[in-house]
């Protein structure tokens, strides 16, 4: 086969990083989605709890109690917040203190093949980054579920897990951030010896 077909790893690494967000922005309208149905969720719980003969209705195996009702209401607000970002700010804030990212998008992904070397590893970063701010969304609504999911009874899920998933989610959103905190801690930037365009 001819090489001069294939892309280079760069543009390879800008192709992949373009698709994160647009893929954010579907999570944003799926986290919609799902905190109206756990909304619906929650008040139908909420409805069985108070009329027993309801329950027959609701699928599962669990009861229906006033601890599952809210944390169905929890959860289904807690997503509504993802739909425009604001729970992401909310924890960048909270991990930060008064810092809060800005989601990468295709502008800040403009490559140019011609450019020079310096150009090119400052792209590459910002991809990277970008990749792992739909990874750190990611984490952070799987996290929100599992609150569901420990209230619910089922198994791998608790709130241990769950503040796992959304505090690493937190960091992998705003890395940079991160990056520049171990930095500071260890007085010298070890981590720019790898990448000094962040």
């Amino acid at each position: 086969m001819n090489g001069e077909n294939f892309p280079d790893l760069l543009s390879l690494l800008i192709n992949v990083a373009k698709v994160a967000p647009p893929l954010i922005e579907l999570f944003q309208l799926g986290a919609l989605i799902v905190s109206l149905w756990y909304t619906l969720m929650g008040f139908l719980t909420l409805y069985s709890v108070n009329r027993g003969s309801a329950s027959r209705f609701m699928a599962g195996k669990s009861q229906s109690t006033f601890t599952l009702a809210f944390s169905y209401l929890t959860v289904g607000a807690l997503m509504s917040m993802f739909y425009r970002l604001d729970l992401v700010g909310v924890f960048n804030l909270t991990l930060s203190g008064g810092h809060v990212a800005t989601p990468i998008n295709s502008v800040d992904l403009q490559y140019d093949a011609g450019g020079n070397t310096t150009e090119r590893l400052r792209i590459a970063t910002t991809a990277i980054l970008s990749i792992l701010q739909f990874i750190g969304v990611a984490a952070m609504m799987r996290g929100v579920m599992m609150i569901h999911h420990n209230n619910a009874g089922l198994q791998n899920a608790s709130i241990g897990k769950s503040l796992i998933f959304i505090i690493s989610g937190a960091v992998a959103f705003d890395f940079n951030y991160f990056l520049n905190v171990v930095n500071n801690q260890l007085g010298y930037d070890f981590i720019g010896l790898f990448s000094p365009f962040r």
